[in-house]
């Protein structure tokens, strides 16, 4: 209640989720420290994992064939060059072939399109109808993919519908806290209302994830 009630104050809220965060943490372990119980101990270090790493991901079995498609295509698509996009797009397709289901696939696609978009490389328009269909795909595929969610707040903003972007990037938040691209990608929340402490805190937490992103220290 505590978090909901500070997230819904107008005013700067990074120190404040800090200061609570340290807050649980010390309580979190000094009742560790003090518990007799071998049950309430193990469920104490159990919390402090969750607080530290976050939930534990689950394993997703791809045909390796498909997976070593997606890594290249993921590489290229980091290129930002025109004939690098086409050819991450065309990797992208072929692992779809290879495995329909494959979620990060899809958001790899959406991804492209919306970065293809940015750069100048295809119509807005067009990209994000493309976009939106593959991050579709991806959701459906797995209601829970985080990245998914990341991909319907970065639409959303675009559209300049803030209030929804916020929606899906707290939503994607709350299933993968520990997403470097989704902690970076989130910060545009804050930094477009004004609020640029909690923009400064998301993008650190990107930087400490992911410390040789160069565009992730560039926007920092």
């Amino acid at each position: 209640d505590q978090f909901l009630q500070i997230l819904e104050q107008e005013d700067s809220a990074g120190r404040k989720l800090e200061f609570l965060i340290q807050e649980m943490f010390r309580e979190t372990n000094t009742i560790g420290s003090k518990a007799n119980n071998a049950e309430i101990a193990q469920h104490v270090v159990e919390q402090l994992k969750i607080t530290l790493l976050g939930e534990s991901p689950e394993a997703v079995e791809v045909d390796p064939e498909a997976y070593a498609l997606f890594l290249q295509a993921r590489h290229l698509g980091r290129m930002s060059t025109k004939e690098a996009f086409d050819e991450s797009v065309a990797l992208y397709q072929k692992a779809l072939e290879i495995e329909p289901k494959y979620a990060a696939a899809w958001d790899g696609l959406s991804v492209n399109y919306m970065n293809m978009a940015g750069n100048g490389l295809m119509p807005t328009e067009e990209a994000v109808t493309l976009a939106l269909d593959a991050t579709n795909k991806a959701l459906e595929i797995d209601p829970n993919f985080a990245k998914g969610y990341d991909g319907l707040g970065w639409l959303a903003f675009m559209d300049n519908d803030m209030p929804a972007a916020a929606r899906h990037y707290q939503k994607a938040l709350s299933l993968d806290p520990n997403d470097s691209a989704i902690l970076g990608n989130s910060a545009i929340i804050p930094f477009s209302l004004g609020r640029l402490e909690e923009a400064i805190a998301l993008m650190e937490a990107h930087v400490a994830r992911d410390p040789v992103n160069i565009t992730a220290h560039s926007n920092l």
